[in-house]
């Protein structure tokens, strides 16, 4: 069931910050409403291609969680978190020109965090490769901000776990794209602000 639970977390927080690269196009065989989105991308997570994963991903989700994060990775380290920047940039194995990370783009930056997340989390990466995904329906907030309803399940051995979350994806100039959730938002913005104290 831990695997349930870190499953979960992590889809709550991914699932929110898909967001499509700005500068991909949308392949002929991309999804087009945005159930198909949602079961396009989590199937991409759920089989660890998170380059793909990232494709699917809003510009504007990508572009607010590197706003949130990146921060702590440029920060100059003092006192209690004298270590966490430079730990930040080995785990996202980011190049470093004249002791300073150099800048990325919101995209790369999605892709390594998540590559970073599966890297250091063998059981999460087990979780995702046991899980399962059916998108149960969806709600249109407007014609540009649909709420799809996503169910997860894992299961390990005989036992089973599911949830069901609530995946916001947003129309761009691309298509449909996943939005940020309000878990990872929180999880991120709490990370950027731990060099700041």
């Amino acid at each position: 069931m831990k695997h349930l639970v870190r499953i979960c977390l992590l889809t709550a927080a991914v699932v929110a910050a898909i967001v499509l690269c700005p500068q991909q196009s949308v392949r002929a065989d991309s999804p087009e409403s945005p159930s198909d989105v949602v079961n396009a991308a989590f199937g991409a997570l759920f089989q660890l291609d998170i380059e793909n994963y990232a494709g699917y991903m809003h510009p504007e989700a990508l572009s607010r969680l590197k706003a949130m994060l990146w921060p702590a990775v440029v920060a100059k380290p003092t006192g209690d978190t004298a270590n966490t920047a430079s730990a930040l940039v080995q785990l996202l194995a980011l190049e470093v020109v004249d002791d300073a990370p150099v800048d990325i783009s919101p995209p790369e930056f999605f892709v390594k965090l998540m590559s970073a997340l599966m890297r250091i989390s063998p059981d999460l990466r087990e979780s995702m490769k046991l899980s399962k995904h059916e998108v149960l329906g969806e709600v249109a907030e407007n014609d540009s901000l649909v709420h799809c309803v996503l169910r997860v399940s894992v299961t390990e051995g005989e036992k089973t776990g599911t949830k069901v979350e609530l995946i916001t994806v947003k129309r761009s100039e691309d298509g449909w794209k996943l939005m940020l959730s309000t878990d990872l938002e929180a999880a991120a913005a709490r990370l950027g602000r731990v060099n700041k104290k």
